[in-house]
This record gives C-alpha cells, structure tokens and sequence, in this order.
C-alpha cells in the first residue's frame, strides 16, 4: 500500500463531497443563532437557559452539544471514504498500467 495513493484517494473522495462538507458547516454554525433569536422572539425566554433546564447540569449538556456537532461535521467523512476506495483502485491500476 502506497501512502501517497491512499492520502489521493481520500483527498479526491473529500472533494467529491465538499458540498456536504459545506452544507453541514452551514447548518451546524448558521442556525443556531437564528433559532436563538426565534426562540427569544416567540416565547420570550433564552433558548440556551432552558435546555440547561431541562437536561441537567452545564457541563454535561455543553458536552453532548459539542459532540453533536462534531459529529455532524464529521459524518461527510463515510461517502468520501466509500468514493475513496474505488478511486484508490483505480490510481493502483493505472499506476501498473503506466510502470508495464
């Protein structure tokens, strides 16, 4: 196995799927202050207060939020690797092709 091979592959498996990579950026850190200010808006009370509220303590909720997002922001990384190996194959074979 080529190290440079696998970090191409991966590498164009990521740039296939930028726009998912793109919209879960947008959604995890643009919605969230305008759902805020919704909630402000609608029932008066701060959003952020009422979950600590009904979820426990801080620490435990601002964890589980954090890796929430972390997840959503990582999750495009599954159909980049599935892209990834078929083009990993194929940089393989042509490299044979071309050496022969």
């Amino acid at each position: 196995m080529n190290i440079w091979i696998i970090s191409s592959s991966i590498l164009i498996g990521c740039v296939i799927c930028y726009p998912l990579f793109k919209y879960m950026y947008k959604a995890v850190f643009s919605n969230a202050p305008e759902f805020d200010g919704g909630y402000k808006k609608v029932l008066k009370r701060d959003a952020a207060e009422d979950f600590v509220r009904a979820h426990g303590s801080r620490d435990s909720t601002v964890n589980s939020f954090v890796f929430a997002n972390v997840f959503v922001l990582l999750l495009p990384l599954i159909p980049s690797c599935f892209i990834a190996v078929p083009v990993y194959f194929f940089i393989t074979w042509l490299s044979v092709i071309i050496s022969t």
